[in-house]
């Protein structure tokens, strides 16, 4: 039968076949999964818009129903073998968990909403693939687990999608190659043998001091190393009654390991190990010298222009790194950010973040901007009530967009020395917020105001389809008010502009000072003493973490082994990439 003859439901048939006729076949690599890939033909740069994703979706749907109907099925099915979370995952694999199912469901709802196109199906394939490569860098078993979600993924939607790709005139992909090939992956890493994770005896730590106590927690300062190099110490007691409490407690804990597996960024405070004795959990940290920036607004009222600006702009660059290696802040605040006295800042508390899609390909995906403002609605609310955005209070529908409201509450506190949006009780407050109304007391001598009260202005906007980098990440790094920075000196320099007030309320220089009252008096919940600790072989896996500073500390004999200073990621510019897939392709189209 030839092709007008199955297509003859098709009015368009005939136009459709000479299309088909007159495209360019591919060929099969003989490479599967080529690490370094050339520049792809126009053609093949996954650029069609949404309207075109859709006709092409009718298109199927129209001819291969069952097909479209079995792909929803297996994708459903695929999510609820997906989502297993389990003590003995390891933090990588309890993260590419989660990513992959953050893909499924994005596609998935593209497809119920008959919007998917075949670009939604191969960017998420590629930056999946692409998760897996950087997994494997770090802990080569673990990816194998990503791997193996990738490749049931690949499973479930290649026939669909190789009809998506087809009835777009695009080469079609191999799926069930590159299924295949992500199996293979997945038994040669569990064919390893497995190596116990590593972990730090609580006697490893010198000198410990009680430095800061929450509401769940105790920090203290230690030494490590025969360096003595300054370490921070957070408790958290274990609690084996109270269900919920349980939950909290390992979310808690969970964000600390993903955290340090994923962030490697130099303004965040980075954690050097995770790990539990036999009444805590304990999260070992990155000490930094710096002054609470809350306390900092509350001594001098209001920051000049110039130190706000830097401030700000170092913020900015810090969320964007945290957007794209996978997770919304949830809780930027001034009294969670350090300031050196150089005005470097250091993002100190991530407990109350989340997962949320990343990009790991090296070029920019489409879906990502789609999904800024709008990702998730579990109606979760964390952080301080005076810097949610209004789409929490409202318990909508939310996205990374939350975060750059937070920005610019705390972009407005810092430099006028007050909230934006005040009132007398919680209700009043909350009412202010949705209200969105935002006022500024101007300054004749500042010649930054304008510039400073537009960006505020532009992060505090109501609705996050249009707040500020709700449709792309350079609209901050283009506003008026950061025109004379260079944002590489801003990512990586240490030292800008020197502000005496800092190093005047710091007090102790180098030296940990002790924020805790003095008539405090120890809850029974909390653990404020080291050698109440001890050691325990029962760790779960899921609550293990050990950065390679303190991997090597811990398997190098004593003889010089210090804790080493971590390595440093920074924002890398996406590129042109082509297709990572785009020599699996078949050797002749479907039809």
């Amino acid at each position: 039968m030839d092709q007008g003859q199955q297509r003859s439901s098709v009015k368009d048939a005939s136009r459709r076949d000479s299309e088909l006729t007159n495209a360019p076949r591919s060929q099969i690599c003989i490479n599967p999964i080529p690490v370094a890939v050339e520049i792809l033909e126009d053609s093949d740069v996954n650029t069609d818009s949404g309207a075109e994703g859709r006709l092409k979706f009718e298109d199927v749907d129209r001819e291969y129903k069952d097909d479209v109907r079995a792909a929803e099925a297996n994708l459903q099915a695929i999510l609820k073998m997906m989502y297993i979370p389990d003590l003995e995952m390891t933090p990588w694999e309890h993260f590419g968990m989660k990513q992959s199912c953050l893909a499924g469901v994005g596609l998935l709802s593209r497809l119920r909403h008959r919007k998917i196109s075949c670009t939604d199906i191969r960017d998420h394939m590629e930056n999946l693939a692409c998760l897996v490569d950087l997994i494997s860098q770090y802990h080569p078993r673990s990816s194998g687990y990503v791997a193996y979600l990738l490749a049931n993924m690949c499973q479930a939607l290649g026939k669909f999608a190789e009809l998506l790709e087809d009835f777009s005139l695009k080469r079609v992909t191999d799926w069930t190659k590159i299924s295949n090939h992500y199996v293979d992956l997945y038994r040669q890493t569990v064919a390893r043998p497995k190596t116990p994770e590593i972990y730090p005896s609580v006697r490893l730590f010198n000198d410990p001091r009680l430095i800061a106590l929450g509401e769940f927690t105790s920090t203290h300062c230690a030494k490590v190393g025969p360096n003595d190099v300054v370490i921070k110490v957070a408790f958290r007691k274990k609690r084996p009654i109270y269900r919920k409490r349980i939950s909290h407690n390992r979310k808690l804990i969970l964000n600390t390991t993903q955290m340090g597996c994923m962030v490697r960024h130099p303004l965040f405070a980075r954690v050097y190990s995770a790990f539990s004795t036999d009444l805590a959990y304990l999260s070992v940290m990155e000490y930094h010298c710096g002054l609470d920036l809350d306390k900092l607004v509350a001594t001098s009222q209001a920051l000049p222009s110039m130190f706000a600006m830097l401030v700000v702009a170092q913020l900015c660059v810090a969320i964007e790194y945290l957007h794209y290696v996978g997770f919304i802040h949830r809780n930027i605040k001034p009294s969670n950010i350090l300031i050196s006295p150089m005005c470097r800042i250091k993002i100190i508390d991530c407990s109350a973040a989340r997962v949320c899609s990343g990009i790991f390909s090296a070029r920019f995906l489409s879906g990502f901007r789609r999904r800024t403002s709008s990702e998730f609605s579990d109606h979760e609310s964390e952080g301080d009530l005076s810097f949610l955005a209004p789409e929490v209070i409202r318990k909508a529908a939310y996205g990374r967009a939350v975060d750059w409201w937070s920005v610019g509450v705390t972009a407005y506190q810092i430099r006028f020395g007050k909230l934006p949006f005040r009132g007398n009780t919680e209700n009043e407050q909350k009412a202010r917020i949705l209200k969105g109304e935002v006022t500024f007391q101007s300054d004749p001598r500042d010649k930054q105001f304008l510039e400073y009260t537009d960006f505020v202005r532009l992060t505090l906007k109501k609705n996050p389809k249009t707040r500020m980098c709700s449709r792309g990440y350079d609209e901050y790094k283009k506003h008026e008010l950061f025109r004379t920075l260079s944002w590489r000196n801003i990512e990586t320099r240490t030292e800008f502009l020197s502000f005496p007030p800092i190093s005047t309320l710091l007090e102790g220089g180098e030296v940990p000072t002790k924020t805790v009252p003095q008539d405090f008096t120890p809850d029974s919940t909390i653990i404020t003493n080291f050698l109440n600790l001890k050691d325990t072989t029962q760790q779960h896996a899921l609550y293990v973490f050990c950065s390679e500073p303190m991997r090597t500390l811990l398997t190098v004999p004593t003889n010089g082994a210090s804790l080493d200073p971590m390595t440093d990621d920074f924002l890398v510019p996406f590129e042109d990439a082509p297709y990572k897939f785009r020599d699996i392709f078949k050797a002749t189209r479907m039809f």
